[in-house]
């Protein structure tokens, strides 16, 4: 299956128009799934086949699929906000030295209760981030 193909079939699934733009999006992240990226460098590996794919409907595309629960928008320790694949839950580890955001699956870190008192409100979901350095920075490799 090719990945343009299963970036058109998330699309309809989640009751999106298949453009151009969201197809190229899209393939980013299923490329690299677990890579979390910036709006610019999501455009720079898109623009040398699709050249006049514009900074703004990058930016619109991001949002839209984070809005259709595709995508998730993380803030970076530097202030840009990164995006990567959401179809499954999943917590993160940030490496302290690159920055780079690692999907960690839901299912190897037990969930710790988060009770809250109920003057402050009800939790629906609990993800958690962890900070360390990752394989390359700690081989000197980053």
């Amino acid at each position: 299956m090719s990945l343009s193909w299963r970036a058109d079939e998330l699309l309809k699934a989640h009751g999106m128009r298949v453009t151009p733009q969201r197809r190229h999006i899209l393939t980013v992240f299923l490329e690299d799934t677990g890579i979390h990226r910036s709006a610019d460098e999501v455009r720079e590996r898109i623009l040398p086949v699709l050249p006049e794919l514009a900074r703004g409907t990058t930016y619109n595309t991001l949002r839209e699929l984070v809005r259709q629960g595709i995508l998730e928008e993380i803030p970076s320790p530097e202030g840009l906000m990164l995006y990567g694949l959401r179809l499954v839950p999943h917590h993160h580890f940030v490496c302290d030295r690159c920055h780079r955001y690692f999907d960690v699956p839901w299912d190897t870190v037990p969930v710790p209760a988060f009770p809250l008192p109920p003057d402050i409100g009800q939790v629906n979901g609990v993800t958690l981030v962890a900070h360390g350095l990752c394989a390359a920075c700690q081989k000197g490799q980053a």
